[in-house]
């Protein structure tokens, strides 16, 4: 057998399909009621019918798919739109091509339709069969604060939390739009395959600068106390031991200074503990404003290991903070 006598089925419908445009066929191919269709209509149907062909076969599908939609506008018959479906299936577009053999379905048969159209509508019930085997489900649950308001879409298109939904196969990028100006992400990838994948997404608390400036500003105030108090309590206690230095007893006065001196040193260590303690609340918050905001991913072993490290140092006279990532 030759190569041309081996066509594919796809050859052949599209074959007899020009061959009954040739023919003039006095309608289309649907039970409803017909319109007049001219012989310039039939030609321009087969013209765009066999471009499209050609660039089926060259698996320009996308280019396919707008040459047979052409074709329809001139004639509407069941092998364009069989081609279509085909050609979305070539694409990875399993939902519209599941979407396109069940427009083909619905349309009711003429009873003296060609034999092209009856194949193409034989075909599209196995055909959709198959396709549907093979789309699986996406859903998207979405938590926490604001997840009534919460916009979704999946690979750009707008999406229900909480539905099941048939998506087609491969990598799809969710995103939920909330109040916040950066949108919460997930890359995933579905198999081929008649199954269900479950994305939660939990929505924290909206961050307020106010916190972390706050602690910020009460650990500065503190650290500045510290200090303030630690250089006044110095300067007593030296002040108290130079008037005392040459003398057998101190007088009660200095004694008293020193006694003072002793209580301002107690109160710079403290005020700087304060200070130091709402320093490194500060930086913390300012640190964990960055962090993630889904539960989507668990944090890595890895990614713990390397979390921020803080450490206070605190002294008479001076605060400090140290830090490491």
């Amino acid at each position: 057998m030759t190569g041309s006598a081996r066509r594919s089925g796809a050859e052949l419908l599209l074959a007899a399909t020009a061959l009954f445009f040739a023919a003039g066929l006095p309608s289309e191919a649907s039970a409803e009621a017909p319109k007049k269709v001219t012989q310039a209509d039939r030609d321009a149907a087969r013209t765009f019918a066999e471009q499209g062909f050609e660039k089926f076969q060259q698996r320009k599908y996308s280019d396919a798919i707008a040459l047979f939609l052409k074709a329809e506008e001139h004639f509407h018959a069941p092998s364009h739109v069989a081609f279509i479906a085909r050609a979305h299936e070539r694409r990875g577009e399993l939902i519209e091509a599941a979407d396109t053999y069940r427009k083909l379905l619905a349309e009711p048969l003429a009873k003296d339709a060609p034999q092209p159209f009856r194949q193409a509508y034989a075909e599209a019930s196995p055909a959709l069969e198959a396709i549907v085997r093979r789309i699986p489900k996406l859903r998207v649950d979405v938590t926490g604060e604001g997840a009534d308001r919460a916009r979704i879409t999946a690979s750009d298109r707008p999406f229900t939390a909480g539905v099941s939904t048939p998506t087609n196969p491969g990598t799809v990028i969710v995103r939920v739009i909330t109040d916040d100006p950066t949108p919460l992400e997930r890359t995933v990838t579905l198999p081929e395959k008649n199954t269900e994948v479950t994305v939660h997404f939990e929505i924290a608390r909206p961050y307020s600068i106010a916190w972390p400036v706050s602690a910020l500003a009460l650990g500065f105030a503190g650290g500045a106390a510290s200090i303030a108090t630690g250089i006044y309590s110095h300067n007593l206690a030296v002040g108290a031991e130079r008037f005392c230095s040459n003398m057998v007893e101190c007088p009660q006065a200095q004694l008293d200074q020193m006694a003072e001196s002793q209580k301002l040193r107690d109160v710079s260590i403290g005020a700087g503990i304060a200070g130091g303690v709402f320093l490194a609340g500060g930086v913390t918050l300012l640190i964990l404003r960055h962090g993630p905001r889904s539960s989507v991913e668990p944090p890595s072993a890895s990614a713990l290991a390397s979390s921020p490290n803080l450490a206070v140092r605190v002294g008479p006279s001076f605060v400090g903070v140290s830090a490491s990532f």
